[in-house]
């Protein structure tokens, strides 16, 4: 079996574990969207600093991307603790606001955490919530 499809199963059981931890699991558009995502297209490159407990940021062993498929935080920013956020929180949001089959939907997910020094609005809004994260959606 090539590296391809050892990952394409890594996402799918990732997806199936994302989905039971948001208490979703039987959103099957949900699943095959989250199994199809390649979650290192979107963060810089490895190695990556993941959270580990809600402390503290701890780095991957190398570049394989298989430790990327986890419920866990990774870190964009891991110095201002401005990581990609919960997938688990992501899904549960995503089904709850159950987007139409076909509708053009564009999310647009800014995580931030409250003790990060970040512009005006956005610094206030994290601070006013008393939330780790603010989710923005932005639906078309």
């Amino acid at each position: 079996m090539d590296r391809q499809s050892e990952l394409s199963i890594v996402r799918a059981a990732y997806a199936k574990q994302v989905l039971a931890a948001a208490r979703v699991a039987s959103d099957a558009r949900l699943e095959a969207t989250l199994g199809a995502i390649r979650r290192e297209d979107f963060l810089g490159p490895g190695p990556w600093p993941i959270m580990r407990w809600f402390r503290d940021y701890v780095t991957t062993p190398d570049t394989d991307p298989v430790y990327l498929y986890t419920d866990d935080l990774v870190g964009i920013l891991p110095e201002r603790r401005i990581n990609n956020g919960q997938p688990s929180w992501h899904a549960h949001l995503i089904h709850q606001a159950a987007p139409a089959a076909g509708n053009p939907t564009t999310w647009v997910l800014l995580i931030c955490a409250t003790r990060s020094r970040l512009p005006g609005a956005l610094s206030h809004e994290c601070s006013r919530h008393r939330s780790s994260a603010l989710l923005l959606m932005i639906f078309i």
